[in-house]
């Protein structure tokens, strides 16, 4: 860490960050090729045995991991989710996981594997709170985790502000409509350089 302090003992044949915070823990890689998961306090979160781990934090009990040709998910118990349902899990939280099948993508219950957004989109990003924007025919929109579509397919883009906490709807003239985290109009017609 940033005082000098032993994170993880060297005894791996790579080690990297989960994330871009080092406390939600390092993916390792042992001498035979297989992949885990310790913690920050130097815990064994998932054991050595997975083909590949991604590099994405699932609120420290979730993991996308592969096993195979499969992905799954695995608890910090080691219990297994989803195993060789889908295509890809790209991504999870606390109780849900963005998931894809011939190249489409839905939400599901991590629990029972129940559909929550049918696998039927072209892309889906989890954007805030139980929001996920969402791509039809080229068009975005945001739906809930009750599959209720929230903002309709209208945008040429939508992407979440997380630093700011707002929803940044691109117009097929370029401007964008900035929605805050409930989804109100607060700014529409806005053009934003970077």
């Amino acid at each position: 860490d940033n005082v000098g302090t032993v994170i993880i003992e060297n005894k791996y044949a790579s080690i990297e960050p989960l994330s871009t915070k080092y406390e939600y823990g390092f993916i390792v890689k042992d001498e035979k090729g297989k992949y885990g998961v310790i913690t920050y306090t130097k815990a064994v979160a998932v054991e050595n045995k997975y083909d590949d781990i991604k590099n994405v934090y699932g609120n420290g009990k979730y993991y996308i991991v592969k096993s195979g040709n499969n992905w799954e998910i695995v608890d910090t118990d080691g219990k297994e989710y989803l195993k060789g349902k889908y295509d890809d899990i790209v991504f999870v939280d606390s109780k849900n996981a963005i998931v894809k099948n011939d190249k489409k993508y839905g939400v599901v219950s991590i629990e029972d594997g129940k559909n929550i957004i049918d696998i039927n989109y072209d892309n889906i990003t989890y954007g805030s709170g139980e929001n996920y924007i969402v791509c039809k025919d080229s068009k975005y929109g945001v739906m809930d985790v009750n599959g209720n579509k929230l903002i309709d397919f209208k945008y040429s883009n939508i992407v979440y502000r997380e630093s700011s906490n707002i929803y940044e709807a691109i117009n097929s003239d370029y401007t964008s409509d900035l929605l805050d985290s409930s989804l109100n109009v607060k700014l529409t017609n806005v053009i934003i350089s970077e």
